[in-house]
């Protein structure tokens, strides 16, 4: 019977022991959730877009300047950085310098523009008289972006189209063409 009187004076302790731990695991697992919430809530969120803006010396000598725009829709500010930019101009690769520095943007439609290439009159010639092969612009990137405590790290490829066969240019978004 000696153990049945140790059962009951250690029953107790034991029962507070359970409880604490039970207690310590549903609390380690809140916290793990609540650090998830926060994360996806600091979480980047970037769209980028692709500008040309016309540079003409004349009517007759009409050229593009491309700027990459990324822009944060998101409610917090983020760092981006942009790699690997390519414009590729009908059959000719051209390759931009890329941003080695991460850069800070704003919250809710904040942007900053990023060049992405010129296009000169002769390429805008070129093209419209279809003297390539591959009679379009592309403008190839990768995106990074990252949290501002660092915790939340993305990076994605992107690819546009820029359509200069008519009086104005005209850019799309193109996953389609983007090969992995």
């Amino acid at each position: 019977m000696d153990w049945l009187r140790d059962f009951s004076a250690n029953y107790a302790d034991g029962v507070t022991a359970i409880v604490a731990v039970l207690a310590l695991a549903l609390t380690a697992l809140s916290l793990n959730a609540f650090r998830r919430e926060y994360r996806a809530k600091y979480r980047p969120y970037l769209v980028p877009a692709v500008r040309a803006v016309e540079i003409a010396s004349s009517p007759e000598e009409m050229g593009y300047r491309l700027t990459i725009h990324p822009t944060n829709v998101g409610p917090h500010p983020c760092w981006v950085r942009l790699s690997d930019v390519k414009m590729v101009l009908g059959d000719e690769l051209i390759i931009i310098d890329s941003m080695e520095e991460w850069s800070l943007i704003g919250t809710q439609g904040a942007s900053a523009a990023f060049p992405a290439g010129e296009i000169f009159p002769l390429g805008v010639k070129r093209i419209r008289d279809h003297e390539y092969q591959l009679n379009r612009v592309e403008v190839h990137f990768t995106l990074h972006s990252k949290s501002i405590d660092d915790e939340h790290y993305t990076s994605s490829r992107w690819l546009f189209e820029v359509d200069i066969r008519g009086e104005s240019p005209s850019v799309l978004y193109r996953p389609d063409l983007l090969k992995d």
